[in-house]
């Protein structure tokens, strides 16, 4: 017969134990929380443990690549600029560990010239494509790497949106600039809805607004272009008569003024040339636009200078940026231009 088992009573913690007991767990799991999860995995740090840990980066990282760091809208320090040469220059900036997106539109076979570089440590990037029918989904991949800065020529093997993905890699803000020429539309940095975000090169499809093509192009170039060209040539070189030779620069400075003003309305109308609606898609008429408009820049500032030799070079200039379109594009009355 067996003896029977005879339990030992095990007094029942008191009140005060448990309480202890709760409120130690409840300071641990704060401290976990404080000094580790929230350093890792949110990059916030009220202790500092984390920063000594190398969690707070670790934090930072995770947040901004959430997104992929991508703006709602255009970002604070954002620039969207045409340079003198009719390039755009794009200036991002991009926050720690975080990245950016910008890109253009290029045709099938259209060549861009491009520039881009950080103002610091190198950055990791993924310079592609996607096809005007497939979109992000079939996106190509043309290089990516390691780096603080790029150069290169690039012909677009289909339409579609063209550009590049950077990605800092560190604990401070980075800005890239890059400037891009040829026939490259809207480029500009990227939002995370995918809209090329507002700049200089703006035009009336994201406007809303309607441009006014309606006068035809040999009514622009010969009644209104040609006026502007012939007010610059009209107050250069010199005249040698029976009287002698004498100089047809301006004598005053309000004949100084009106040059230069002249200058910068026909550059201003150079862009008349590269509007939807009435620019020519041929990389000839792009070039001669352009040409005119760096040509016409540059006598407004040799203006200011009264430097009538280079005024005498920029002349001719001028002659051949129209020339090499009127070559092409007949802008004599009747030619349905």
């Amino acid at each position: 017969m067996s003896e029977p088992q005879i339990s030992t009573p095990v007094a029942a913690p008191s009140r005060q134990r448990l309480i202890r007991g709760t409120a130690a767990a409840l300071a641990g799991a704060a401290i976990i929380l404080v000094g580790f999860v929230l350093p890792a995995e949110y990059g916030i740090d009220p202790t500092g443990v984390g920063r000594l840990l190398g969690l707070t980066e670790l934090g930072k990282m995770k947040e901004a690549q959430a997104g992929n760091g991508a703006p709602e809208a255009a970002a604070a320090g954002d620039i969207v600029e045409q340079t003198a040469d009719g390039g755009t220059h794009v200036r991002i900036v991009i926050r720690p560990y975080g990245g950016r997106e910008v890109k253009g539109w290029i045709k099938a076979g259209g060549q861009m010239t491009y520039q881009w570089s950080s103002d610091g440590a190198p950055v990791e990037y993924d310079f592609h494509g996607e096809p005007k029918d497939g979109g992000a989904q079939k996106a190509v991949s043309f290089e990516t790497g390691k780096k603080a800065k790029a150069q290169g020529v690039f012909k677009a093997p289909f339409e579609g949106l063209h550009g590049w993905f950077w990605k800092n890699l560190s604990a401070q803000p980075v800005v890239i600039d890059v400037v891009v020429g040829g026939p490259v539309e809207r480029f500009a940095p990227l939002t995370k809805q995918g809209a090329v975000a507002m700049g200089n090169k703006a035009g009336s499809a994201e406007t809303g607004v309607p441009y006014y093509t309606g006068m035809p192009l040999n009514k622009l170039m010969s009644e209104v272009m040609s006026p502007a060209a012939h007010a610059i040539w009209g107050r250069m070189g010199y005249i040698s008569d029976e009287k002698g030779t004498r100089s047809m620069f301006p004598q005053n400075a309000e004949g100084w003024q009106a040059m230069e003003r002249s200058s910068l309305t026909l550059a201003e109308l150079s862009n008349d040339l590269l509007i939807p609606g009435r620019r020519v898609p041929e990389p000839e008429w792009d070039k001669a636009a352009v040409a005119l408009r760096v040509a016409a820049l540059k006598t407004a500032e040799a203006v200011k200078r009264k430097n009538e030799d280079e005024l005498m070079e920029l002349s001719v200039q001028i002659t051949e940026a129209c020339e090499s379109c009127h070559q092409r594009y007949d802008p004599t009355p009747g030619n349905d231009l």
